[in-house]
């Protein structure tokens, strides 16, 4: 029994490591993870503004830089998913 409570918390650990795209969030960031091995955390109240252009998800930070998301390969219901958490959680929409 104590083996197996290990094995199910090493398999929600590593649930990450499974998917070529993956994108968790909470209510203070997420975690995006597209056509990578390692991630991006991005926090979201260092997003000042978000866009959707062709695809291309572009976040603009306090900081003045600028990340972008190529989700070509993306079902166009979850875009819309992804942009709406983003939105959402955003200081510019929570301003």
């Amino acid at each position: 029994m104590n083996a197996l409570g290990y094995v199910i918390v090493f398999g929600f650990s590593t649930q990450m490591f499974w998917y070529k795209n993956y994108v968790q969030w909470n209510s203070r960031g997420m975690l995006i993870r597209i056509k990578s091995f390692l991630g991006k955390n991005i926090k979201f109240k260092e997003i000042t503004s978000s866009e959707l252009i062709n695809k291309k998800l572009i976040l603009k930070t306090v900081y003045g830089n600028s990340i972008e998301f190529d989700l070509s390969e993306i079902v166009e219901s979850d875009l819309e998913k992804l942009y709406e958490i983003i939105r959402k959680n955003t200081i510019a929409e929570n301003v």
